[in-house]
């Protein structure tokens, strides 16, 4: 557990946790547990949520191969919690399940993430935050193997 009171947290399944890549393990327990009518909203709020970590790669749905995203496996943030890119899909395609305090959160923002830009303190704050999790030349090396 992170003793950081402050600490941005992993969205459910749809996040590697600090230090970790991601691997999918989660997701096939989660699915369907987001009713349908909050899976667009959800999906939306996550997508247009500000971009943090980027990495150019492109993702494959792990689950039932429906869906590739191009740079998936970046790091999205609305100052709580963040995932990856690719996590919108799951949402809509799926209903993984995500916290309960998260969707809360979204609700009580009217669906709308932060509006953040680079030269905004609390996007700097939360991208410092993000980039402690990794050591991005863990994941560099990672990716660079995967072709292999």
């Amino acid at each position: 557990m992170n003793k950081n009171p402050h600490a941005i947290q992993p969205l459910g399944v749809l996040a590697p946790h600090p230090r970790a890549l991601w691997n999918g393990n989660g997701l096939q327990s989660a699915i369907g547990k987001i009713p349908e009518d909050l899976r667009e909203p959800i999906a939306d709020y996550l997508e247009n949520s500000p971009l943090f970590l980027a990495w150019m790669d492109e993702t494959s749905d792990i689950l039932g191969g429906r869906f590739h995203v191009l740079g998936g496996s970046g790091i999205y943030s609305d100052g709580n919690f963040y995932w990856r890119g690719d996590s919108a899909d799951y949402i809509r395609v799926y209903g993984i399940e995500i916290p309960e305090h998260a969707i809360d959160a979204m609700m009580l923002h009217d669906w709308k993430p932060p509006k953040l830009d680079a030269r905004d303190p609390r996007y700097i704050e939360i991208y410092t935050m993000l980039e402690s999790y990794w050591d991005t030349s863990e994941v560099t090396t990672y990716w660079s193997q995967d072709e292999n």
